[in-house]
């Protein structure tokens, strides 16, 4: 992503972007994809 490039543009984009970036790194650092059923949890 050219997140860089867009802060110039689109501010509001950028924001929702790293929201998504941010869900992105915590499902990793966690082990499972946010969004899916709590059991993913459980078994982690």
């Amino acid at each position: 992503m050219l997140i860089q490039d867009k802060k110039k543009l689109e501010p509001e984009s950028v924001k929702i972007a790293n929201v998504q970036n941010l869900y992105e790194r915590s499902s990793q650092i966690h082990g499972y994809e946010i969004g899916t059923s709590p059991s993913a949890e459980v078994e982690k």
